[in-house]
């Protein structure tokens, strides 16, 4: 299992903090892809989104590994 941790604005979106998917062996993409199946208001955060792989900033091509934490962290404004 993949733990997936959601801030700001992709925590609004799904209402909860985090989440648990059997990804392990795919890749943060199908992550993706299978967010904005099920959240299709993931489409206008999406574009600017940043992935962190075990507190690490990853590209969407990287395999994910069984236990592995992705957060998802959209933009976030300030002033």
């Amino acid at each position: 299992m993949v733990k997936v941790l959601f801030f700001a604005e992709a925590k609004r979106i799904v209402k909860k903090g985090e989440a648990e998917f059997d990804f392990a062996g795919r890749r943060v993409s199908d992550i993706k892809k299978e967010l904005l199946r099920q959240y299709p208001a993931f489409d206008t955060i999406f574009k600017s989104v940043m992935f962190a792989l075990n507190e690490r900033y990853v590209s969407e091509d990287v395999l994910l590994n069984d236990g592995d934490v992705l957060a998802i962290i959209p933009p976030v404004g300030g002033g």
